[in-house]
């Protein structure tokens, strides 16, 4: 049995190969031997002989079905458990999408509940310490970024930025990224970055720019050294306006509508200690 099935194989997939071929010219090929084979079997009353190359056409067009038939119930089942296959692994990755998504969320929620407590803490401190404390957390929120929450991103970066006391720029108040990345510039007075971060500040919005290059002018108007991507978040509370929370990144698909999400909470968290920071 077992020597057998080499070359059973090879005849299956040889009439495989053949009904594939005999599907793609059906419009035309089994239609012309039905016609063939109907004319010469009308012509055995006036010769015996017609009878058996009209049975031969019959036979053809017979077996020429069934090799038909096999090839497209092959071709159906094969595509129906590509797309039972392609399913499945949709299923799983949208699966392990919200397991990976709970967990970052989970190391977001416990990284930033600590930071929080000690922030509540600063709401019996004076002023001085207020100050010391607000430096500390401001560093510790851009660590958690850019060491926890996204570590798997190379080359991200985080930036808090603080409105100046003339409110027409901005300046950093503390930054990181877990590759070497430049210094963030401030926000110059005067300049159309400033006045665009100005402008966004006064509207509350975050924006997401996944691709710089497509890009349009009122997106954008930084200088894109080192990434390619970028999430923009407003510091604010009802009270006050205080800044902006930044994420950067070399590569434009490095950031996400999560990584959005997780930034306004963020910046919200950064509003709560800014409010402690400035208060008299």
């Amino acid at each position: 049995m077992t020597d057998h099935q080499p070359t059973e194989r090879r005849i299956a997939q040889w009439l495989l190969l053949f009904g594939k071929r005999v599907d793609r010219r059906s419009g035309w090929l089994i239609p012309a031997l039905t016609v063939a084979a109907g004319f010469m079997l009308a012509l055995v009353g006036t010769a015996a002989w017609w009878l058996i190359p009209g049975g031969l056409a019959s036979l053809a067009v017979v077996f020429l079905e069934i090799v038909r038939s096999w090839w497209r119930r092959s071709f159906d089942r094969d595509n129906e458990e590509a797309a039972a296959q392609r399913l499945a692994e949709a299923e799983a990755a949208a699966n392990q999408r919200v397991v990976d998504l709970a967990l970052r969320h989970s190391v977001l929620a416990d990284t930033f509940a600590e930071i929080t407590a000690v922030a509540a803490d600063m709401a019996d401190m004076g002023k001085a310490d207020r100050r010391a404390f607000f430096g500390d957390l401001a560093k510790q929120a851009v660590n958690a970024i850019v060491w926890v929450v996204h570590a798997d991103v190379p080359g991200l970066r985080a930036v808090v930025y603080e409105v100046n006391d003339n409110e027409d720029g901005l300046k950093v108040v503390r930054w990181n990224s877990n590759r070497h990345r430049s210094r963030p510039q401030p926000f110059v007075p005067g300049t159309e970055r400033a006045i665009k971060a100005l402008e966004l500040l006064k509207r509350g919005e975050t924006v997401f720019v996944d691709d710089i290059a497509n890009a349009s002018a009122d997106e954008w108007a930084g200088s894109g050294v080192g990434y390619n991507t970028f999430i923009t978040s407003v510091i604010a509370s009802p009270t006050g306006s205080y800044g902006l929370l930044t994420v950067d990144a070399p590569e434009k698909d490095d950031l996400t509508e999560d990584d959005e999400n997780d930034l306004r909470l963020i910046a919200g968290i950064l509003a709560m200690i800014f409010a402690e920071y400035r208060r008299r």
